[in-house]
């Protein structure tokens, strides 16, 4: 066969794949398509006279006869008897056909009775549970399959299981330990196919099963769970193979673009695109979820879960349950029918004295799930079982996860159950509302073991709470109302008051529940979107909090639900801004009248405080000089020893010209001051300067005193490590700062080489309609502007560029993005003075034509 005649008969498999897309179909011809590649190479290449017998042997997916188009076509070639130089001439002409067809082929070399099990190649262990002969004598084949393989099962299997096992962790680490990727690696992340291989494999060596029905004879799974796994693999299938045949290479990435043709392909419905494939992925985790419960399931049965108890058990606490083999089991199945609310009590339990729950428990709860109808999820006994779990320090999280696995918090709970696996295609959110929601559990739990000293602190409001469980109830059901269209806190506070009502909750802690609920995005927005060293920021969000224990608790929502968003979502900065805003907010809750009396006369103090830092004797004047014009909230809000360091760069300044830099390290982000006599479009500039070297801005201030002089400080992120990596690259970005700054470079000219780099190329992720609004009443002093956009490079720069070109000044710029939508706030003058409503208006409608301009 020639290369040529391969592609083409390649090609007419994959135009009848997407004429029908079915994939078994698929995948058994192109299967079939290499057993004949295969034999005849092997025809061709004439076996050696010297009688040792050679057998061909298929492993992996393609044994599975599941070869996907671009899938690497893995074999074993087995000799009976040590190679001599005939055997490699052999080779030779076995194999260098095949590499000369184009095929990705991975071969191993055994000899019979020669292998032994290597841990450190645990490739060839598991490929030789997967074989199939594709040419030569079958006799060894037999043999070795039979006797040779059964042997080596026999003396390793312990060991086999812990490598094989151990890898697993490892693969399931780079995914962060859930299925719920927004752009699933379908083969390796959990729940993907790799994990139905390896609850396959543990079936062979543990029980020797070699086919599906086995599992069910083995009493590992009923019809109706078999019937599921099955159909789950073959959606899993057809996703591989589609993406495999339109991408044309080996991807197994379910990436965005993709996610929008295959909706499409697969003819799912909705009012936009963005319906259709949430339709499509909630499909796709529905089904990654079968297959990861299944390769649990075998991996709890490999090593069962078990503790050692130390001390003896209240027998009076253990009527419904006991321990067996150091885990937790039903004492008998009849407990479920007499009482259905043992299943939570299971749970509970098993939090409580941390012992594991046996996976027999597991089985026999799921089996009688039917048995919690209204009556009993309606039961006070219900609801003090499920807050007297979420009142625990450790283990929440893992049996709320294990609950929702086998679908007893479902069905104790209908509304939770509603987003299941429900997708937002939002860019931002990394992860399903339902795994968002467990998230955040795990997040607040974390917080009572905590060691780092950013996270410590929240965790000492966690562990003052009197009632935490409700803080945990709240993050629970937060989201649940986005199982339905519109606005989501409002549909949240629907259910949970359907619930409450049902369980009985007492009316104070249902009041505390929905003011949690109905405000879990107040405290993020106002510490993102608003400056909170703006006092009456300040206050007016401690107006809306009422109390000290409202704040706690929203606080401490606030933290796990950004958290949980993505692993990058809570950044160090963002921790301490949120920390900030608790700390002035509980100030302000507490704040004595003579406190407010003493801020109007820390003028004097604020010299004497600041000129401790400054040596120079003369200095006290030309200091209160400096500090004259600049705003109250920098004065406040910055360290007194910084306040002095800005008037030792400021007294730098000679002529119009000078620009006096500085760049400070701090935790994930750096921070950049400039000190400079007044000109236009100073701050524009510099936002362009940070993003023509990649920088990603995330917070500007800009303060002016009486002397003309700004002080600009920007902060932000070095995704790219540029700074870290080349050292000298800061010493590129101050000279190129000073050439646009003094006309010297085009900056327009820098951006838009800058933006045809390929690092820099936009993806293709939907589109985000501009959105600008104006805010009069948060600040006395200040139009805040709201600019909700398509994030792209340079954006920044032409948004502040737009506001300068209008006569306006930014004095704060908080910059935030979710996904690929930019949320913008700046807190804007014209004259000293707010912005008039003309003056908003005219603003609105420039910037609007220099978005759409700079987007086309």
């Amino acid at each position: 066969m020639t290369r040529e005649n391969l592609e083409q008969q390649r090609r007419k498999i994959k135009d009848d794949f997407l004429s029908h897309l079915k994939s078994r179909a698929t995948v058994n011809a192109i299967t079939r398509l290499m057993d004949r590649v295969i034999d005849s190479a092997y025809t061709k290449a004439v076996a050696p006279a010297n009688g040792n017998q050679i057998a061909v042997l298929a492993t992996g997916g393609f044994a599975r006869r599941e070869l996907h188009p671009h899938s690497d076509i893995d074999i074993i070639i087995l000799f009976e008897k040590p190679l001599e130089a005939e055997d490699e001439e052999f080779l030779k002409r076995f194999l260098h056909p095949l590499w000369d067809l184009g095929l990705s082929l991975g071969h191993h070399v055994l000899q019979l009775k020669a292998y032994d099990f290597d841990p450190r190649n645990l490739e060839l262990a598991t490929a030789l549970l997967d074989l199939r002969l594709l040419a030569g004598n079958s006799r060894i084949f037999s043999q070795f399959k039979r006797k040779e393989l059964q042997h080596f099962l026999a003396k390793h299997k312990k060991e086999f299981l812990k490598v094989l096992l151990a890898a697993q962790d490892e693969r399931h680490k780079r995914f962060n330990e859930t299925i719920y990727q927004l752009e699933p690696d379908i083969k390796e992340a959990p729940g993907g196919l790799r994990d139905f291989h390896v609850a396959r494999w543990i079936g062979h060596i543990l029980y020797g099963i070699e086919s599906n029905p086995e599992f069910i004879r083995q009493n590992l799974l009923g019809r109706g769970e078999l019937r599921r796994i099955q159909e789950a693999l073959q959606f899993l299938l057809l996703l591989r193979t589609y993406l495999h045949i339109v991408s044309g290479r080996n991807k197994n990435t379910l990436s965005h673009e993709f996610q929008e043709e295959i909706s499409r392909s697969l003819r799912y419905r909705g009012k936009r695109e963005g319906e259709k494939v949430e339709a499509l992925m909630k499909d796709y985790f529905l089904r990654a979820t079968v297959i990861h419960g299944f390769c649990e399931s075998m991996t709890r049965r490999a090593f069962p879960p078990a503790r050692k108890i130390s001390r003896p058990l209240k027998s009076t606490a253990w009527s419904t349950t006991v321990v067996r083999h150091g885990a937790l089991d039903f004492t008998e199945e009849s407990v479920l029918r007499e009482n259905p609310a043992n299943m939570l009590k299971l749970f509970y339990r098993s939090v409580k004295y941390q012992i594991p729950i046996s996976e027999n428990a597991l089985d026999t709860v799921k089996k009688h799930l039917g048995l919690i109808d209204e009556e009993v999820r309606s039961s006070a006994e219900i609801r003090d079982l499920f807050l007297k779990l979420l009142r625990q320090h450790k283990g929440i999280y893992q049996a709320l996860v294990l609950m929702h696995e086998i679908g007893l918090l479902g069905r104790i709970f209908p509304e939770f159950d509603r987003i299941r696996c429900h997708v937002i295609q939002d860019f931002f959110h990394k992860y399903t509302v339902d795994e968002h929601s467990l998230l955040t559990i795990k997040n607040l739990e974390d917080l009572y073991h905590a060691s780092k000293p950013g996270a410590r602190r929240f965790g000492e409001i966690l562990r003052g709470l009197g009632r935490p469980e409700l803080v945990m109830f709240s993050l629970v059901f937060h989201d649940v109302g986005k199982a339905e269209s519109g606005n989501h806190c409002q549909k949240s506070l629907v259910a949970v008051n359907r619930i409450a009502r049902r369980i009985g909750l007492p009316e104070e802690a249902a009041e505390k529940i929905r003011f949690l609920i109905n405000s879990h995005l107040e405290m993020s927005n106002a510490f993102q979107r608003r400056d909170i060293s703006d006092e009456t920021v300040v206050k007016r969000f401690a107006e809306f909090i009422g109390t000290q224990e409202n704040l706690r608790m929203l606080c401490l929502v606030t933290y796990a639900d950004i958290k949980a968003v993505s692993p990058e979502a809570l950044t160090p900065w963002k921790e301490d801004l949120l920390w900030q805003l608790y700390v002035e907010t509980e100030a302000q809750l507490t704040r004595a009248f003579a406190d407010d009396r003493w801020e109007t006369q820390m003028d004097e103090g604020l010299v004497e405080e600041v000129s401790r830092y400054v040596t120079d004797e003369s200095g006290r004047s030309k200091l209160r000089q400096f500090l004259d014009g600049f705003p109250r909230r920098y004065l406040k809000f910055t360290p007194k020893q910084k306040i002095a360091e800005h008037y030792k760069l400021a007294a730098k300044l000679h002529s119009p010209e000078d620009l006096i830099f500085r760049l400070n390290r701090r935790k994930s982000t750096y921070e950049l001051s400039i000190m400079a006599f007044d000109r236009p479009f100073l701050f524009a500039k510099l936002t362009g300067v940070l993003s023509y070297f990649g920088m990603n801005i995330v917070r500007g201030q800009a303060f002016a005193n009486h002397q003309g002089i700004v002080l600009d400080i920007i902060e932000f992120e070095d995704r790219l490590q540029t700074f870290k990596l080349n050292k000298s690259e800061i010493e590129h970005f101050r000279e190129t700062l000073q050439k646009v700054l003094q006309g010297q470079e085009s900056l327009t000219g820098l951006l838009k080489k800058r933006e045809s780099s390929i690092l820099y190329q936009p993806k293709s992720r939907g589109s985000v309609a501009t959105f600008i609004s104006f805010d009069d009443h948060s600040s006395e002093k200040y139009s805040i502007m709201e600019i909700v956009t398509q994030d792209r490079f340079g954006l920044l720069y032409t948004i502040s560029k737009t506001i300068s070109q209008n006569g306006c000044n930014i004095d704060v710029a908080l910059i935030s993005t979710e996904g690929h939508k930019a949320i913008d706030v700046f807190y804007l003058t014209q004259g000293e003075k707010k912005l008039s409503l003309e003056a908003e208006q005219n603003l609105t409608a420039s910037m609007k034509e220099g978005l759409d301009r700079a987007a086309a």
